[in-house]
């Protein structure tokens, strides 16, 4: 017997979806707005020599 009337209904957005999605907009672009003048800032090497590139283990790569 062939089955009738199985269409799904449109699925409806979800209550509060779009309160959702302008705070996520608004923490993505606060964020941003904190954070984007450390992209002109240089890399910073305090302990690198001595912890990475100075460092046998780290050189010799994962292993088991």
């Amino acid at each position: 017997m062939p089955r009738q009337g199985l269409k799904s209904p449109d699925p409806e957005p979800a209550p509060g979806g779009r309160r959702v999605a302008w705070l996520s907009l608004l923490l993505f672009l606060g964020t941003f707005a904190l954070f984007a003048r450390t992209a002109s800032h240089g890399f910073i090497a305090y302990d690198d020599p001595g912890y990475v590139t100075g460092n046998r283990t780290v050189q010799d790569g994962l292993t088991w």
